[in-house]
């Protein structure tokens, strides 16, 4: 009941921020396997989220996101899919979320050696 009640507030703040033309991120809010959405990480800043999390793999010199191996596409990288559009977004608005300070990008190597955790750090290196 408490967390109907919860959703009911939210969807009721948002309406309200909606119908003034009003946007505020949304502070606790989290877009888990991200890249599973139809847009990867632009649905979820779309909707005000402040927090996206995808998985990665290192495979030859990419970092490739998907939830296993099985799900690995040359196409789907994390540059792609994150990397790129965030700092396109941050050269066109001048932030993620202009105005409010706070946005959190999870990624978690899935295959956890000291390369993929080297390639992590070239990749964010480019922004």
């Amino acid at each position: 009941m408490k967390s109907r009640l919860f959703v009911l507030c939210c969807c009721a703040t948002l309406a309200l921020h909606s119908a003034r033309g009003e946007f505020h991120p949304l502070l606790n809010t989290h877009s888990h396997n991200d890249y599973e959405q139809a847009r990867p990480l632009a649905e979820a800043l779309d909707q005000g989220f402040c927090s996206v999390e995808a998985d990665i793999f290192l495979v030859g010199d990419q970092l490739q996101v998907a939830h296993d191996r099985t799900g690995l596409r040359k196409e789907r990288t994390l540059q792609s899919l994150y990397l790129d559009p965030l700092r396109k977004r941050i050269r066109e608005q001048g932030g993620i979320y202009p105005g409010h300070p706070f946005f959190h990008f999870a990624d978690r190597c899935q295959n956890r050696s000291r390369a993929d955790l080297l390639g992590v750090g070239k990749s964010f290196g480019r922004i």
